[in-house]
């Protein structure tokens, strides 16, 4: 007859001793759980408010970076947009504008760290300019020139029921869209030229392209860059057309004591001899302007960062609480990078 195998239920202290294991593992599990909460925030969310205007307006929306609850690990870098946990509990985007162990100070509307101004790269810039109108006409043909719209003041359209005295901003320029046409296969450059107060800035490019061209005053200098606009893409809502470069093709010191930009030219030529070189022409234009950074109510202009802090700001500064009324954030309390 076969044998039947029985088995029988723990007992005694291998049973206890199981029992003892499990419970550890699970309050260990809890404890994890509980010091990975402030990282393990949700992946979108929604923006409220002004503080980030014009790049990010009221009902967009923000997605995590991917990089999740290891967002903790990750060293922040100069320009980026964190959600952050603020001192009163509240979650916000503020931007990274400063770096653990700097001196920071807001001088004539810029900001300032061990005593220059933060030299930001197109890409840095392009989420932050403002539109500014301007009494500048179409049709604009393949030249343009005239005088920028002076002051240029801080205030801005998307937030008309602003009561404060309004600031004149000296950074800013032109930005223009331009056509050069062409056949494929077609051989030879044509010409970009563009001056801003006796500088002058000129870029031999391919037929058959569409730039972006920006110029103008920026934290301390005159730069200037370009770009190719895909497909049929041009500014929009946005100041700047979208791929805004990593560096600036021209950038140099804006003497000490001159007023800000006065008088600019553009023109725009095809290659001689070209299929279609006299439909070279300025599609877009507008002048832009930076952000004006401006001090608390409390009147503080200078700030230190400690070793493991950030200054945290936001891109409409008449509508953001952030490190100038705060001070510097530790490295805790900002929890991951978002983007679009």
């Amino acid at each position: 007859m076969a044998g039947k195998s029985s088995q029988q239920c723990p007992s005694g202290p291998a049973f206890l001793r199981g029992v003892a294991v499990a419970l550890g593992i699970g309050a260990a599990l809890g404890v994890v759980g509980h010091l990975l909460q402030p990282w393990a925030a949700p992946t979108r969310y929604c923006v409220e408010g002004l503080s980030m205007a014009p790049g990010l307006m009221p009902g967009d929306e923000v997605v995590g970076r991917g990089w999740g609850m290891f967002a903790a690990w990750r060293n922040p870098t100069r320009g980026e947009v964190w959600l952050l946990r603020a001192p009163d509990g509240a979650l916000a985007l503020k931007r990274v504008a400063g770096l653990p162990r700097e001196v920071l100070r807001i001088v004539d509307g810029d900001l300032q760290a061990a005593g220059v101004p933060v030299v930001r790269s197109p890409a840095m810039v392009a989420p932050l300019v403002t539109v500014v109108s301007g009494p500048v006409q179409r049709p604009w043909g393949h030249r343009l020139a005239g005088e920028f719209p002076q002051p240029i003041l801080d205030g801005a359209e998307f937030a008309p029921d602003e009561r404060r005295w309004l600031e004149p901003v000296a950074d800013g320029g032109i930005c223009a869209v331009v056509n050069l046409p062409g056949a494929a296969g077609e051989k030879g450059l044509g010409r970009v030229c563009l001056g801003i107060d006796g500088r002058s800035v000129e870029w031999s490019v391919p037929q058959l392209k569409r730039l972006a061209v920006v110029a103008g005053r920026l934290d301390g200098y005159f730069v200037a860059s370009c770009w190719q606009v895909a497909g049929e893409a041009a500014a929009g809502a946005r100041a700047w057309p979208a791929g805004a470069p990593a560096a600036w093709s021209v950038r140099e010191p804006w003497p000490r004591g001159q007023e800000p930009c006065a008088r600019f030219s553009l023109q725009v030529d095809a290659a001689a001899g070209v299929a279609g070189s006299s439909a070279a022409a300025i599609e877009e234009f507008l002048f832009w302007r930076d952000v004006h950074q401006l001090p608390p109510e409390s009147g503080t202009t200078t700030w230190q960062v400690g070793p493991n802090a950030f200054f945290m700001l936001g891109d409409f500064p008449a509508g953001s609480r952030d490190s100038r009324h705060w001070g510097p954030l530790g490295r805790e309390s900002l929890l991951y990078p978002v983007g679009r």
